[in-house]
């Protein structure tokens, strides 16, 4: 699609400022404004940072200047030099109370460790402490919420209970996405619209 020939072509272009023209960065924060594909240039350097304090540092510099989901979920990474998700996340927790895409940073924070089963537990808990209401963070968390049941879906549904932790909106987005999951069965699917609907 072209969306994802974009993405693609402006991951190239960000890697070859960082290589070319390292003095992009010093001139894209020297600006009071920028354009959306001026912040995606620079958050799509922070993959190839090797030093996880100067990524730290870098995003807690960027993130303010996010004004669009794609900024968020397309910058946001499993970033491979981050040793300990958890304590890297915690540089970050006073984005559960920020702005609209503040908040979706740290949803999507968590959303990318959803690979790793055993972090479900911490995921949820940092979940509730999310202040829900506001549209794309919201559809974050329903994203999130997806994501986990599609790929543990008996061991999450052992305890439903956290489920009364989000709003009904929240929910029926996290069951719709569900629905359009290729790894949930039909039963699967069924039983969580209808949890979600008797809520």
């Amino acid at each position: 699609s072209s969306d994802v020939c974009s993405s693609d072509l402006m991951r190239k272009l960000s890697k070859w400022l960082l290589e070319h023209r390292p003095d992009f960065i010093d001139f894209f924060y020297s600006k009071e404004s920028y354009s959306f594909e001026e912040v995606m240039l620079a958050g799509m350097q922070l993959i190839y940072e090797k030093d996880e304090n100067l990524l730290v540092e870098k995003l807690k510099k960027l993130i303010p200047r996010f004004d669009s989901w794609a900024h968020t979920d397309q910058i946001i990474a499993k970033f491979k030099c981050v040793k300990d998700y958890f304590c890297f996340l915690k540089s970050f927790e006073y984005l559960k109370s920020g702005t609209e895409f503040e908040k979706r940073s740290y949803v999507i924070m968590l959303l990318k460790e959803c690979g790793n089963l055993n972090s479900y537990d911490l995921i949820i808990k940092e979940l509730r402490d999310v202040e829900q209401g506001c549209y794309y963070v919201d559809m974050a968390i329903a994203w999130t919420l997806a994501e986990m049941l599609s790929r543990d879906y008996d061991n999450i549904m052992k305890n439903v209970g956290f489920l009364n932790s989000f709003s009904v909106f929240v929910l029926k987005k996290a069951a719709q996405k569900c629905r359009d999951s290729f790894r949930l069965t039909a039963d699967q699917k069924k039983y969580i619209t209808e949890l979600v609907n008797n809520k």
